[in-house]
């Protein structure tokens, strides 16, 4: 899948501690209170070595993320869970993925999961895997995620 340039504004990088309160304003909005993990909880993800999650930002305002870390086959991190650092990671495992409704249908996912997978490769692991919910899988599998 090719893209265009991100129009000029819009960065895609690191998730780091400052964005955490636009980060809560974007899992409220998509998810309600149901599936929102604090700020804590994301704290903690930061600073453990195994996490690589994204924001796309415009102006310092986070407008979607991708919460990511490295770990091993079946070693899956529950809901309000802390990533865990793997001795030998092979699996890239998506967490959350999160886009603000105003950005729908312009390819703002995509082109998360496009950075986030070249960099894993780039670390050398060669699998992805999701835990899927709230029926997102119709999503995922339009990019060959399949289901196990």
């Amino acid at each position: 899948m090719s893209f265009p340039p991100l129009p000029v504004g819009l960065l895609i990088r690191p998730l780091a501690l400052p964005d955490l309160p636009g980060l809560l304003e974007v899992q409220r909005t998509c998810y309600g209170d149901g599936y929102v993990e604090s700020a804590e909880v994301f704290a903690q993800r930061i600073a453990c070595p195994a996490q690589c999650s994204l924001v796309l930002e415009a102006q310092g305002r986070v407008l979607a993320y991708l919460a990511a870390y490295d770990s091993v086959q079946g070693k899956v991190t529950r809901l309000h869970g802390d990533f865990e650092l793997q001795p030998q990671p092979d699996t890239l495992y998506l967490h959350d993925l999160a886009v603000l409704p105003e950005l729908g249908g312009q390819g703002v996912a995509a082109r998360l999961l496009r950075t986030f997978w070249q960099a894993a490769q780039g670390r050398g692991l060669q699998r992805a895997a999701l835990v899927s919910v709230q029926g997102s899988l119709a999503m995922f599998a339009i990019w060959r995620w399949g289901s196990e």
